[in-house]
Formats: structure tokens, sequence, C-alpha cells
């Protein structure tokens, strides 16, 4: 037989092995305008769903909080940080030695959810379940935790359980379990999902001390979550769904917004403001008309005034919802900021 016929030449070998180093850089060989898109990035896959996410998150840290109150009798202060997605693999690397992680069984959804108790956590909550100021202990040279810190994983592992359970109610969680815990950061990794994590870390203070707990997410089991939200969005507003209808009300509308009412602006050069005095004045002119912005966003165009010895504004056109409103929400919003 003669020789081979080579299939590939020397260049598309070439162009096959090289890798594009930034993010919108083109393949080699593609047309101008193709860029290459990343579907192994993490933050991809759920960049759609952050408004649900978000929401979950937030109702079970504020219901983890009240569960933890009431089984600890203690005043923590909890501060849920930013949604994040993250890889098995670097997510493992960052935990601490020992650490708590709990692998969780949430029925009917696919997959193990994790809930990992740093050390620190769990040293400041013992000492101050029994007196203390909440001081952490060194954790460097511990091969684990002793009985009594383990059954305040257990308190915590409890809470947590609760707090699932009524965040996720309304899309038909009836279980959540323990599958297997672990405290060694080495072994966390085994048997688990590769799908990409996604992270709802939570700091909680007490005294001179705290931690971070952390419930952590296969997007596998947010997959469900998003075609059931997706379904419900759909009859929202029929007579499909009204028990659907009225729990997207209810959470809704104890949701926080920040109202801000400009006044009016000032163009001072910087000579003019270094040469400010305490006693100067600042001369302003209020418009007829003022805005109001939502959450960032102008929704309201009104008029600024006062009533019942209070500041107010009063809504007269709804700017970005549409239509008039010259004869609603006449009540003062309380004190504006300028």
């Amino acid at each position: 037989m003669g020789a081979r016929e080579q299939v590939l030449s020397h260049d598309e070998i070439s162009a096959l092995l090289a890798t594009p180093n930034e993010p919108g850089d083109s393949f080699p060989g593609a047309a101008a305008g193709e860029n290459r898109y990343d579907f192994s990035n993490p933050a991809a896959a759920i960049r759609g769903m952050l408004p649900l996410i978000e929401g979950l998150f937030d109702g079970f840290a504020d219901l983890f909080r009240t569960h933890l109150l009431d089984a600890l009798r203690l005043e923590l202060d909890l501060d849920r940080g930013a949604v994040s997605t993250e890889r098995p693999a670097d997510f493992v690397a960052r935990l601490s030695d020992p650490c708590s992680v709990s692998f969780l069984e949430i029925s009917p959804f696919p997959g193990a959810a994790l809930l990992t108790l740093d050390s620190a956590l769990v040293f400041s909550l013992v000492d101050g379940f029994f007196g203390g100021r909440g001081k952490s202990g060194p954790s460097t040279g511990r091969n684990g935790f002793s009985d009594t810190e383990r059954r305040m994983i257990s308190r915590l592992r409890s809470a947590a359980f609760a707090a699932i359970g009524e965040a996720f109610e309304s899309y038909g969680v009836t279980d959540c379990r323990l599958i297997r815990e672990e405290i060694n950061p080495q072994l966390v990794g085994a048997g688990h999902s590769p799908s990409p994590l996604v992270l709802a870390p939570m700091h909680l203070t007490l005294g001179e001390g705290g931690g971070t707990a952390q419930l952590a997410l296969a997007y596998s089991m947010l997959e469900p979550l998003r075609l059931q939200a997706a379904a419900v969005l759909q009859r929202v507003g029929g007579s499909a769904a009204p028990d659907a209808t009225t729990r997207w009300r209810a959470t809704l509308g104890d949701a926080d917004v920040d109202l801000r009412c400009e006044l009016t602006r000032v163009d001072l050069t910087l000579g003019e403001l270094m040469e400010l005095q305490a006693g100067d004045v600042i001369p302003i002119e209020i418009p007829e008309q003022v805005r109001l912005d939502v959450g960032g966003v102008a929704l309201f165009q009104g008029q600024f005034g006062v009533t019942k010895g209070r500041r107010a504004f009063q809504v007269g056109k709804l700017l970005n919802l549409g239509g008039s409103a010259s004869d609603a929400l006449r009540k003062p919003s309380g004190d504006d900021e300028a």
C-alpha cells in the first residue's frame, strides 16, 4: 500500500491547536465578526434565572436567620452575599479545613445541594451558646469537630432544613434530608455533580466572632425551578392558577424599594466650592414638576409640597408605566431625599 493520504494540512492542525486567550478573540479561520462563546462558563447558564434565584435565596436567608434565633436563642446578624457561580473544583478548593459540608437531597429535584459551615462559625456559635462572646478558636492542627461542636452543626443543619422547606414550598418541595456529611474538604468532590454550582454565601456575626454558612445548588437542580416559574408566569392574571398568582403578588408586595426625589441641581466650579464658608447660602429654585425614581428608574412625575406638616410628593404622571395618575397616591410619601 502506498503512503496514507494526509487528511489535515499543517495549517489546519495549527488552527485546531490554537486557543484564543480572551473571550472576544475569534477562532483561527473564523469569519470577521465571529467570536467564541464559552459554554463552560457557569455564569452564562444562570444569567436568565437570576431574578428567580435571588428571590429564592433571599427568602431562604431570612427564614434561616429566624429558625436560628428560635433554635439557639442568640442575637445573630446575617448578611447575605451576592449570588455567584463557581465550578465544583474551585468551590472545594476554597473550603476551610475542617469544614462541615452536608450533602442534601431536596425532593423532588434531582442532584444534591451542599450546605457548608466553616469552622470559624461553628466555634463562634458554640462559644456564644455557652455564655461567651462568640470568639472563634484556632482551627489549625485539628482533625475534626468535638461532640459539642457536632451538636451545634446538627442544630444549624435543622434550621437550614426548615428554611429550605419553607422557601421552596411554592415549587413543590416535599422533603429535605441529609445524604452524608464530610469534614475533610478533599473528600467533598467525590461523587458530586459536575454541574456548575450556584452559591448563596451568608455571613453570620455573633459578638466578637462569626463565620460563613453557604448554600450551594447545582444548576441541574435549578432547571426544574425555571420551568415551573415560567409556567406560573404564563398563567398569572388568569383563572388557571389563582393560588400561584396570590403567592407571587404577596412575595413581590413585601419587596423593599428605594424611592428618591431630586428637587434640583446646582452647578458650581471647583473654585467656588473651595471658597464656601459656614453660613454661605447657595440659591436654588425648586421646579414645579419633580421626578420620583424607584430603584434608580424614573417612574413618576409630580409636585413637591407639604401635607400635615410633612414633606410629600404628589404623583401626577406615570412615566414608564403608561397612563395618568392625577388622582392616585395623594397621601404623603414621607421625607424625600434631595
